[in-house]
């Protein structure tokens, strides 16, 4: 872990990142770097009255932005413990400036705080976020608001158990790389799942010949089994705590991964999402965006890069 960064909009839902980040930061000894977008687009009216105005009142807000970025930075600094607090202003298009500000740090993870529901609460959080975990080449943690976000990583035991979806693609291991970089080595439960997709069950057709005693359903999971097998003791290797299997078969996905992290008490889900609004299998893609969306526990996700996967 070399720094993580929060991006904030001046509201008390995206500071409420700012607590579970810095424990983090402190936790790995890393620096917190907090960050605010300007628009470089000023409101119609200025823009068409006079270039000097436009360009005022983007130095206004720039300096508003940054005067807002000093006083959390003074309140965090204010907290027990030594914590290295920037802070970074940066004028253009939110998500793509906020990617590229990332790159120019060097951060291994941004945090955001989302709102519960299924639902983001404001635009900014909508279009960004979404815009973040499609193209951001880094981890994001996001953290659902009105839940108990604050106790993310509120001392060593978090998180107790991480939940992993996975379906069988490259582009779904893609979290097994991030995990060990960001959570430390702990006794902690980590369940890897894989949802057996049953479209609506409808009386089979009778096939001659078919007296072969094998069962393709079983044999699929049977691979299923074999598969988080594998990826479990890659894991136990990298010595990220007791490892369980989870296999189900379900006609909806996210819903089913959804439950199952409600009943295993769950504290943080782990999982890859596949960029530029590309869908691999079933799950990487629209089941990831459910997820994320209904998710009442932290989500940690990781956007895949394009390529090819099958096998």
């Amino acid at each position: 872990m070399r720094g993580i960064m929060v991006p904030l909009d001046g509201s008390a839902l995206a500071e409420a990142a700012t607590g579970p980040a810095a424990r983090l930061a402190a936790r790995h000894g890393i620096g917190l770097h907090l960050a605010r977008v300007v628009s470089n687009l000023p409101p119609a009216a200025l823009a068409v009255d006079a270039m000097d105005l436009a360009a005022r009142w983007i130095e206004d807000e720039e300096a508003r932005a940054s005067a807002y970025l000093e006083e959390v930075k003074s309140r965090i600094s204010a907290e027990p413990g030594a914590l290295d607090v920037s802070a970074h202003v940066r004028v253009g298009p939110t998500a793509k400036s906020l990617v590229g500000l990332a790159g120019e740090l060097k951060v291994s993870l941004i945090v955001l705080t989302t709102h519960g529901r299924g639902a983001w609460e404001r635009a900014w959080f909508g279009s960004v976020a979404d815009q973040l975990l499609r193209t951001a080449p880094i981890p994001l943690l996001l953290l659902r608001a009105g839940t108990d976000a604050s106790r993310v990583f509120a001392d060593e035991s978090y998180p107790r158990h991480v939940f992993v979806p996975l379906d069988g693609s490259l582009a779904s291991e893609e979290i097994l790389v991030v995990l060990p970089r960001i959570l430390s080595e702990n006794e902690r439960r980590v369940t890897l799942a894989t949802i057996l997709h049953r479209p609506v069950s409808v009386p089979p057709l009778p096939v001659p010949n078919a007296d072969s005693g094998r069962d393709p359903l079983r044999d699929e999971e049977m691979r299923a089994r074999r598969y988080l097998e594998r990826l479990g003791e890659r894991l136990r290797a990298d010595r990220m705590g007791r490892v369980e299997l989870l296999i189900k078969e379900s006609t909806d996905v996210a819903r089913s991964l959804l439950e199952s992290c409600a009943h295993l008490d769950v504290d943080l889900i782990a999982l890859s999402t596949r960029g530029r609004g590309a869908v691999g299998r079933f799950f990487v893609g629209s089941v990831a965006d459910k997820v994320i969306r209904g998710s009442e526990t932290a989500v940690l996700a990781v956007c895949s890069p394009d390529r090819e996967d099958e096998g």
